[in-house]
């Protein structure tokens, strides 16, 4: 305690070294709490279950040629394995989707779920009120219509009424009784679920009987003294044994069972990778700081050398000066991180406005928003770590050199040694100019991978272009409805002021959704699974999809005419490879039903994964004859944001219990789909920025204390006719020497660092010479301007008054 209080009176005497000393170190200490609370929030918080880490998740996957692709299961395979199992305590079944609140004043889009009854306990959770569902309301052909609600829509929609117990609610258009609510929090597997249906709770109960209607995900919780890897074997030796898959699978392809961790399949692989290379770019970002402080601390025990002999002198031992320094480090380091906590609580805001989208089937739990990302406990206590880490790191070296002061020079005032090249503050300096190196290069990397996905030839024209979603209930719209209702909204939107086209598609570009089918040539078996896509007439010139040879689809193109498909130019050639497809006739399975079709046209190729993802095989079809298009696509001649108010009421004029949802223009589409790549690219700019700034700073304190030590050297030099000009050389010279060594060793650690770089590139090689060359020069650029001011500075030195105390 004598040594803090020493110390804090010591640091209270320099209020300005102790200003930037704190802001050094608080930038290092707050980018490094923010990302950790980044690395907590995706890769170290269990999920808000019961023993999380028993469940796992138990995905149908299917090999063909080479690919992957994952497949939902049907009840039928689900009913199977729950039977046959005998590693697993329980095994749930689930669907995420959404949902029309309706019957009310004002309908609303939820997100739910369609769950098993074994559900709720596998996930150990049960009802804050009422009630989950039972085994007897599991069973096929006698789905009870009842529903489970979230705490939030509760309070929200029914002011928190514990009467709503019993009470009916309409679900599409259907009554439900409402027998639960559950705990404030739960959202379900998806994550943003608010009420939850039985999944035997079916408008269609052939959906139930149907194997090859593929549409479940399943978890399970493994039984005690059961490892993931028995989990794993088991799963993998019941599928055979299971009802085989529907004959118009392609011989070729395979299935097999994937097991894993909860935890681990919650995560996007890609999220992960990306925060873990930012938690490294922040290490790089404190280690400068760190080496920022060192330099200070070094020049503070030079100015102390005397104080510091005379205590040596007067008995004091090397360990008692070492615990003093280190001391001064540790208050220094205090209120870095106290400061830093508040620059981490800004820099959280700013990580969840950035924030990369996370699509699929798992949804967002394991996502980056305001609730999950967050400065809790566990983030506070990595602060506490990483200010003491820092304070070990920037003190060390000050405080062994200052216990090793020669006593007696130190008394009588002699000049220090090793002021110039070589000593260890500019062996610090090079150390932050490389790691500055690595961060530049990385930040180039991505800013041009983020560049090259903005310029990428996407297949379609995304401006003034509105998208939006009418979910269909079942119940009321059915068969010939569906395709009445689509044609009616479609002409109304396409008469609205301003419009130019509007079409209708069952998936929208770069969004990762599509339909899905089997395609085969002629009389030969199925071959290739392909997305299908169902687009009205209209789709191709509303979307600005070019039509690359035949035609496209028409309004006599119905469900009584002859099938007819169209391909993208992807599929052409790996359908057709050097032959024209138009005319050519091919067996279709899509819709649940298999067709001969011909094929009259061909387009251009567009994303509908992510723009860094190569067009698939895509396989067109005509909404008039596959009706399963639930998505609206208006091109407008001016803003298309402006037009959602007049597209709401076009669609409560046909129906008021139908509320549009997923309303996005297709310009935000395409910045949802590249948000990955714009979350690194910024991050990693800005703690390139800041290295930079930390480097540049650290370099032009340590020479400018330099020049300030060696004014009476640089007085005696222009007293005996050293030129001006010589001297600003002779500074300069130092400069670019240290900027030497650091590039000497920053270039080969950024090549081999940006080698993990590598998955989340695009169209850009980790060793990109316009970056290689591009970052030494900022960098020498940089060093050389922050080296230019003190040796201005030394060439102006007035050699009468460097020498006057002689």
């Amino acid at each position: 305690m004598t040594d803090l209080r020493l110390a804090l009176r010591v640091l209270l005497r320099k209020p300005g070294f102790t200003a930037v000393a704190v802001l050094t170190l608080a930038l290092g200490i707050g980018v490094n709490t923010a990302i950790f609370s980044l690395v907590e929030a995706v890769l170290l918080r269990p999920l808000p279950f019961r023993q999380a880490d028993r469940l796992v998740s138990i995905d149908l996957k299917a090999s063909q040629q080479g690919q992957t692709f994952d497949f939902p299961w049907d009840f039928p395979h689900y009913s199977d394995f729950v039977r046959v199992q005998g590693s697993y305590q329980s095994v749930a079944a689930w669907k995420p989707g959404s949902v029309n609140l309706t019957n009310t004043d004002r309908p609303e889009r939820l997100d739910g779920e369609q769950v098993s009854a074994s559900y709720f306990p596998m996930l150990g959770v049960s009802a804050a009120r009422g009630r989950v569902f039972t085994a007897d309301e599991d069973k096929p052909g006698d789905g009870r219509a009842l529903a489970v609600i979230g705490y939030g829509l509760w309070q929200r929609r029914f002011g928190g009424d514990t009467e709503v117990l019993g009470r009916q609610v309409w679900i599409n258009q259907r009554p439900l009784t409402v027998v639960g609510i559950m705990p404030r929090g739960f959202k379900g597997l998806s994550g943003s679920a608010e009420v939850w249906t039985p999944v035997t709770w079916q408008a269609d109960p052939k959906r139930l009987e149907n194997p090859g209607d593929y549409w479940l995900w399943i978890a399970g919780r493994l039984r005690d003294g059961v490892s993931l890897a028995q989990g794993r074997q088991e799963a993998s030796a019941v599928l055979p044994r299971l009802t085989s898959p529907k004959h118009w699978f392609p011989s070729n392809m395979k299935f097999f069972v994937m097991v894993a961790g909860l935890q681990e399949s919650r995560t996007d692989p890609r999220i992960r990778r990306s925060v873990l290379v930012l938690y490294a770019a922040v290490m790089f970002v404190l280690l400068i700081a760190c080496g920022n402080l060192a330099n200070l601390l070094l020049s503070r025990a030079v100015d102390r050398r005397r104080d510091t002999a005379v205590r040596l002198a007067l008995g004091a031992r090397r360990f008692d000066v070492i615990r003093q320094f280190l001391a001064e480090c540790l208050v220094i380091a205090a209120l870095g991180g106290a400061a830093g906590l508040l620059i981490a609580n800004w820099m959280v805001t700013a990580l969840v406005a950035l924030r990369p989208e996370i699509a699929g089937a798992w949804g967002s739990l394991k996502s980056l928003d305001a609730d999950s990302v967050r400065i809790d406990a566990l983030v506070v206590s990595a602060n506490v770590a990483i200010a003491l880490l820092a304070a070990l790191i920037s003190g060390l070296l000050p405080a062994w050199q200052a216990s090793r002061a020669r006593v007696v020079e130190a008394i009588r005032g002699s000049a220090p040694r090793g002021l110039r090249l070589l000593n260890a503050r500019t062996a610090l300096i090079a150390g932050e100019l490389a790691l500055a190196c690595v961060l530049l290069a990385g930040a180039g990397l991505m800013l041009r991978t983020f560049s090259n996905l903005l310029h990428t030839d996407l297949g379609f024209d995304a401006g003034n272009t509105l998208t939006f979603r009418v979910d269909l209930p079942e119940k009321q719209y059915s068969g010939p409805a569906v395709l009445q209702f689509a044609n009616a909204l479609r002409q109304r939107l396409a008469t609205l002021p301003g419009v130019e086209s509007a079409a209708a598609a069952n998936a929208f570009p770069v969004s990762g959704e599509m339909g899905s089918g089997v395609i085969g040539i002629g009389d030969e078996d199925p071959v290739l699974g392909v997305p299908i896509h169902s687009v009205s007439p209209e789709f191709f010139h509303a979307a600005q999809v070019p039509l690359q040879r035949g035609r496209s689809f028409g309004a006599s193109d119905t469900a009584n005419e002859p099938h007819v498909i169209v391909l993208s130019s992807t599929a052409e050639k790996r359908l057709f490879p050097g032959a024209d497809p138009v005319g050519k006739q091919v067996r279709l399975f899509a819709s649940w039903k298999t067709v001969n079709a011909s094929v009259i046209g061909v387009v251009g190729d567009v994303h509908y994964s992510s723009p860094e993802t190569p067009p698939d095989t895509d396989v067109y079809v005509s909404s008039l004859q596959y009706p399963e298009a639930s998505g609206f696509i208006v091109r407008t001649r001016g803003d298309a944001s402006a037009l959602v108010p007049a597209v709401r009421q076009a669609v409560a004029s046909l129906d008021k219990d139908l509320p549009i949802f997923d309303v996005k223009t297709m310009d935000e589409r395409v910045a949802v789909a590249t948000s990955r790549a714009r979350f690194s690219a910024a991050l990693l700019g800005v703690f390139a920025a800041v290295a930079l700034i930390l480097a540049a700073v650290g370099l032009y304190g340590a020479v400018s204390y330099a020049v300030a030590a060696r004014t009476r050297d640089i007085g005696v030099r222009m007293a005996l006719g050293a030129e001006r000009a010589a001297v600003l050389r002779m500074v300069l010279a130092d400069g670019a020497r240290v900027a030497f060594l650091g590039l000497a060793s920053g270039i080969p650690a950024a090549l081999a660092a940006t080698r993990a770089l590598s998955s989340l590139l695009y169209g850009i090689n980790p060793r990109d010479p316009v970056t290689f060359v591009a970052v030494p020069m900022v960098l020498f650029g940089v060093t050389m301007l922050a080296t230019y001011i003190p040796a201005r500075r030394a060439a102006r030195v007035d050699p009468i008054a460097a020498l006057r105390y002689e």
